[in-house]
């Protein structure tokens, strides 16, 4: 079989600010730059759904989770910081020129 991966993602989040509805946006942009539409991203409030949130032992928010592909990651995370969401997920690779890149783009 041959194509690109898939990515299916579910984001839990504690209500909808406007500004997790923000972080949620420039998220969806980072993974259109990198995937395509070879993504799905579905994101939880947690207020609404508590239910799936018990089921999946999300005990804090924001916590993304790659489902697929597996094997699965459970990530609790800063939505300011996309490029640390992705590499936590295993979405994009950190090579070691890059970690002190990283760390400049979060705490600038």
């Amino acid at each position: 079989m041959t194509g690109k991966i898939h990515y299916s993602l579910k984001l839990y989040v504690t209500g909808l600010s406007p500004i997790v509805r923000e972080s949620i946006g420039e998220l969806e942009h980072a993974l259109t730059s990198k995937f395509g539409d070879h993504f799905d991203l579905d994101v939880i409030d947690v207020l609404v759904r508590p239910e799936l949130a018990e089921g999946e032992k999300i005990f804090a928010t924001p916590t993304i989770i790659r489902k697929l592909p597996e094997p699965v990651k459970k990530v609790i995370l800063d939505l300011r910081s996309r490029e640390r969401v992705l590499i936590g997920l295993d979405l994009i690779e950190l090579k070691k020129e890059a970690e002190g890149m990283v760390e400049d783009l979060d705490s600038g």
